[in-house]
């Protein structure tokens, strides 16, 4: 996938505290940190398959995952506009309580209409992102269509309070799920219209905004 779940907490920073019910919680422990080392006292990001561009909430704040170092210990930091940056540290602080929810069966699902929109078979030619010469491209794409998935779920099945945060947070109104929507999506954000031509993907950019 090109998104990670830190990249949909760059756009919406308080996923966590309106629709983290959604997502599957990982893990939920007591931790420690020091710094960009975050230590947790029991529980495992291994076993928990937590990686890089994961966010743990840690007494509140949400940390993206830099990278693992063993069962009870993960390299973290507050979010960064570039993920070849450095990590930045937050505040160090000691037993606290620290989460991690996962939402990769959101960016999944939005994962294959991006690839099927780009004219892949994904059924016959499988998920390999590798023929994808910029991914970083799609970022962006994918981490919207998360987030529009996210919500309109939860204002579905949330009653009026949850539909107002959908209709508050929601990218836009409609459906991103159906090839026309992601037509029109990539012309009203300027990202253009995705073309593959000899195993290359790129983007065809347009000057101005569509019609619907």
């Amino acid at each position: 996938m090109f998104a990670k779940d830190r990249d949909l907490y760059v756009l919406e920073p308080g996923l966590h505290k309106d629709v983290a019910w959604v997502g599957q919680r990982r893990i939920s422990t007591i931790g420690s940190l020091v710094g960009t080392a975050l230590t947790i006292t029991n529980g495992s990001f291994v076993d928990a398959q937590v990686s890089a561009g994961h966010v743990v909430i840690f007494d509140g704040m949400a940390l993206e995952v830099v990278s693992v170092e063993g069962a009870t210990q993960a390299a973290v930091s507050l979010m960064r506009g570039d993920v070849s940056g450095g990590a930045v540290p937050g505040v160090n602080a000691s037993n606290r309580v620290a989460i991690v929810y996962d939402y990769s069966p959101q960016r999944a699902m939005v994962h294959r209409q991006v690839m099927t929109m780009l004219g892949f078979d994904v059924d016959a030619d499988g998920f390999d992102e590798s023929v994808v010469t910029n991914p970083d491209a799609l970022v962006r794409l994918e981490a919207l269509g998360t987030l529009h998935l996210i919500y309109a779920g939860a204002g579905a099945r949330g009653g009026l309070e949850r539909s107002l945060i959908c209709g508050r947070r929601c990218i836009r109104s409609g459906s991103l799920l159906s090839v026309s929507g992601w037509w029109r999506w990539l012309i009203w954000m300027g990202m253009g219209l995705p073309r593959r031509r000899g195993g290359r993907i790129f983007l065809f950019w347009i000057v101005g905004k569509g019609g619907g």
